[in-house]
């Protein structure tokens, strides 16, 4: 009787589980497409600091990627709003691209620590 009773409950448990879950929908990530970036490739040489010398933007597996001499490893930009905002989560930074006459993008000013880096972009 007890293992009756017990088998019963972890029915019970193991369908309402499978309930509750199906109403979960499964996350889709959508790959960006890479002409939507292209204002921000290039290299931007950073003003005097004792960081970093210089960055590239380039766009790699779907998303625009951060690299630069003293830090090799990619790292993901991830948009934050629409605009020129981008989070640089791998050191919980900000990324501002900046644009002359709101047209080309002509720097950037990186947000880190309570530091703001600026760059040229070089053409």
């Amino acid at each position: 009787m007890k293992k009756n009773v017990f088998l019963f409950i972890f029915l019970l448990l193991s369908v309402c589980l499978a309930k509750a879950n199906s109403g979960v929908s499964p996350s889709v990530k959508i790959a960006a497409d890479s002409l939507a970036f292209k204002d921000y490739y290039g290299s931007f040489k950073m003003a005097a600091n004792p960081y970093v010398e210089k960055v590239k933007i380039s766009f790699k597996d779907g998303q625009l990627t951060i690299q630069s001499k003293e830090y090799p490893q990619e790292a993901p930009l991830t948009r934050e709003k629409e605009g020129d905002e981008f989070l640089l989560t791998a050191f919980e930074a900000k990324v501002i691209f900046l644009r002359k006459n709101g047209s080309d993008v002509t720097g950037l000013k990186i947000l880190v620590q309570g530091q703001e880096l600026e760059g040229e972009k070089e053409m």
